[in-house]
């Protein structure tokens, strides 16, 4: 892993009540400012967008965000990350942390850690543990922390971030020699199990969706897919240890396993209600 050098002088210890997770001055380490107008609120139809993101930040996308939320957690059997680290006195980074619940329960789980959940947009609930704050930059090159992180982790569709070489550099940077980096990412590209079997149907028309949603990011500078091209892009920053996981997400209740039956109805509720999220933006503006 890359060594991040020590800090000149260390930032204030968190000393807040469960209460607003909103960064105040008291913060020592801060990126954060956040007044309204600079958050570039804006609406398409009926649905409210934030700064740098191509899906709504509205109460209904916070619903779908903790829905897909649940769906990791069947994943990962429960877990919220695989890597094995030790976050007994560690300081913990999640990107694009949307409203916060996985920070939320990382910061639970592990009381003795200090969590920061970093987004370009506000979204986040306001309670939330002691151990665990908000902040909202504009982009990564905002990042001003003056420590560096034993863990980061991001978890997301993977569609919105323009330069990912430059955010696992940026990355690189703050994470403290040994400590991990984790990417969860749920594709959207379905396929059949058997390769030579042609789509038809219902099949056809999820990988339609898959395709004009492709299509539509790329209009945006935006990558659906880059789960494939993770590991060459971080062994390039000299990270090391890596390890790539791939777990079988179903879509419907076709699978005759019961977990995996459960799985993939999840999953379909929770494509089906966030379908428009989805493709609202990318189909009016980027096709």
């Amino acid at each position: 892993m890359t060594t991040t050098p020590e800090p000149d002088e260390p930032p204030a210890q968190i000393q807040s009540p469960r209460d607003s997770a909103i960064a105040s001055p008291g913060w020592a380490s801060s990126t954060y400012s956040v007044n309204s107008e600079d958050l570039g609120y804006w609406w398409l139809g009926n649905r409210l967008y934030g700064r740098g993101f191509p899906f709504p930040i509205d109460d209904r996308a916070k619903e779908d965000h903790d829905a897909r939320h649940a769906v990791f957690k069947k994943i990962l059997k429960n877990r919220n990350f695989c890597a094995p680290v030790s976050l007994e006195g560690a300081d913990v980074l999640e990107l694009y942390t949307r409203t916060g619940k996985l920070a939320m329960e990382i910061a639970d789980e592990n009381p003795a850690c200090s969590v920061i959940g970093v987004d370009e947009s506000q979204m986040q609930v306001e309670l939330v543990p002691p151990n665990l704050r908000f902040e909202i930059c504009e982009d990564d090159n905002s990042w001003t922390w003056r420590r560096p992180f034993r863990f980061i982790i991001m978890r997301q569709h993977g569609v919105f971030v323009k330069d990912l070489p430059g955010l696992i550099r940026r990355c690189s940077e703050i994470l403290e020699d040994g400590g991990w980096i984790e990417f969860q990412l749920l594709t959207l590209s379905h396929h059949s199990q058997s390769e030579q079997q042609v789509p038809t149907g219902e099949e056809s028309k999820v990988r339609d969706i898959h395709r004009y949603l492709s299509r539509g990011l790329a209009k945006l500078g935006l990558q659906l897919d880059i789960h494939d091209k993770l590991t060459q892009m971080l062994e390039e920053k000299s990270f090391h240890n890596l390890e790539h996981r791939e777990f079988p997400v179903p879509l419907g209740r076709w699978p005759k396993d019961k977990e995996l039956k459960d799985l993939g109805n999840l999953w379909l509720e929770v494509l089906h209600g966030e379908l428009e999220a989805l493709m609202l933006l990318p189909l009016s503006e980027g096709l």
